[in-house]
């Protein structure tokens, strides 16, 4: 969340509950059976229990959340009985203090988030934890972060910090994928701890966003894993197929694509009568989609160079008000 906080949409330029559910009926009829709520922070959301009882009525293969952690203990158990199959909670510390100073929330929060990761672990779905990782404010815990995930059966996936508008992008504070490991391998072993990561290879996905490791004394299935989103330093975008649709109904093609670049499934769709068959909906709104996947840049959303994408942050949304 930017310092200064976001400007709240009104309610009438949102997608209402009926319109979302008409949207996922629509990309499922099509072949996506892998659907993801994000945020901004999808439990603060009254729709997020409907919606994905609505996936799983469609057969949607996976239905993901990722969140903050901060209202998911309450509401985990339902969600995972009304079809969720996995959780990503964000989390950049291990540490109360620091938790504070990075989220602005008060330290006790950080125990909130600790709970709602093990009462998720507990009921069987899949957990990871995101971490960004960030020089001077959370790199000294690349190494606390692995021993976690061991411990405690949880994969750990550290992201590249990236440049968008209001997440106080700072080229010294990026830390790239290899300088992460080479600090993975330092911390482990200034801890006197001497295991290594080696790569993964049992994950066969081409659609794959993370680049996989364990431990080098684990086994062939390992029960937590060490994983990188590598989108500055080894970008992954001829294999990536995710589209990203906002609460106020744009269709994203990239996470880095201009906002101009857009396109509006709320306007599209309010433009049939509300009872309209999924048929009707498909029939309007098909060549659209199909236009704006078809104008997906080569990478990063035509941008060539994180410096590029910084440059252009103005013209693209905060992270917040897109979904990661």
């Amino acid at each position: 969340m930017p310092e200064q906080g976001v400007a709240l949409s009104p309610d009438s330029s949102l997608l209402t509950l009926d319109e979302r559910k008409r949207l996922i009926h629509f990309f499922v009829s099509l072949g996506v059976d892998k659907i993801r709520f994000t945020g901004g922070e999808p439990t603060i959301s009254k729709d997020l229990l409907p919606l994905v009882r609505h996936c799983k009525s469609l057969g949607v293969r996976s239905i993901s959340i990722t969140s903050n952690g901060v209202k998911l203990k309450e509401q985990i158990a339902d969600l995972v009985e009304a079809g969720l199959s996995s959780v990503n909670i964000s989390l950049d510390t291990l540490q109360p203090k620091r938790f504070a100073e990075i989220s602005r929330r008060p330290p006790q929060t950080f125990g909130r988030v600790m709970s709602a990761l093990f009462a998720a672990q507990a009921t069987g779905v899949g957990v990871k934890v995101n971490c960004v990782v960030m020089r001077g404010v959370n790199d000294d815990e690349l190494g606390d972060f692995v021993r976690f995930g061991r411990q405690e059966e949880v994969t750990v996936r550290f992201i590249e910090l990236m440049p968008f508008d209001g997440n106080r992008w700072d080229t010294r504070q990026f830390v790239g994928y290899y300088e992460m490991v080479d600090g993975i391998h330092r911390q482990l072993a200034a801890a006197n701890d001497a295991r290594r990561l080696r790569r993964y290879k049992e994950d066969k996905d081409p659609h794959d966003t993370t680049k996989w490791f364990v431990l080098s004394d684990d086994s062939d299935a390992p029960a937590a894993k060490v994983g990188f989103i590598t989108s500055m330093t080894s970008h992954f975008c001829a294999g990536c197929n995710r589209l990203r649709l906002t609460a106020d109904g744009s269709l994203k093609n990239c996470l880095f694509s201009s906002d101009g670049n857009a396109l509006s499934l709320r306007d599209l769709v309010r433009q049939l009568p509300p009872d309209s068959s999924l048929e009707a909906t498909t029939a309007h709104l098909v060549e659209h989609v199909q236009a704006a996947v078809r104008r997906k840049a080569e990478r990063l959303g035509g941008h060539s160079t994180p410096a590029d994408i910084a440059s252009s942050s103005a013209d693209n949304r905060p992270m917040i008000l897109i979904g990661g």
